[in-house]
């Protein structure tokens, strides 16, 4: 089962079930972190067709987002000079 599908379901101690919501994210809030640098161009090439999926983030104590899933996403994004990203926050599902 992935990440979303757990906290979809509100499965495991640490989630609330709480709807999730999609939102507009500035990269520029989110945190950096080393990716495979091949792994980015080929997510760069699929935004020239299409657009990939959400990534997932949620708010830590003190208001700074976390990626929780799509990393390699978030660094394409950026490599294509992108201001926002699609995301999906579960915040209020994910207990710190």
């Amino acid at each position: 089962m992935g990440l979303l599908s757990a906290l979809t379901r509100g499965a495991g101690k640490n989630i609330a079930r709480r709807e999730a919501q999609q939102v507009m994210v500035r990269l520029a809030d989110l945190p950096e972190r080393a990716v495979d640098a091949d792994k980015v161009r080929r997510y760069g090439d699929m935004l020239w067709g299409s657009e990939p999926p959400p990534i997932l983030v949620a708010r830590q104590p003190g208001g700074a987002w976390q990626i929780l899933d799509g990393h390699h996403r978030a660094a394409t994004w950026r490599a294509s000079n992108r201001m926002e990203i699609p995301a999906i926050d579960v915040s209020e599902r994910v207990r710190w």
